[in-house]
């Protein structure tokens, strides 16, 4: 089970969740949190993202996945997201 402790918070924009030892996200983890235009993930565990995982994120404009033990990211993971520099 998953618990989001920033669940309808939807004007959030930016969201730090680096360095709390991650090891995964579930598909929809960000579907609350739309409006977001940067997402720190550093400094976690993860292994693998959903291919679709930022797919709702459409303004996020900064990604921070730094230091986590991911194999690889496809283009996939980053489509539609248009304002990501």
């Amino acid at each position: 089970m998953c618990f989001l402790i920033y669940e309808g918070l939807k004007e959030l924009v930016e969201l730090d969740l680096g360095r709390n030892q991650i090891a995964s996200l579930g598909l929809g983890a960000f579907d609350d949190v739309i409006k977001l235009e940067n997402l720190k993930l550093n400094n976690n565990r993860l292994r693998h993202l959903e291919e679709k995982i930022f797919e709702k994120l459409i303004f996020l404009q900064s990604l921070d996945i730094s230091d986590n033990f991911l194999k690889s990211l496809t283009v996939w993971h980053l489509r539609g997201l248009a304002q990501l520099t």
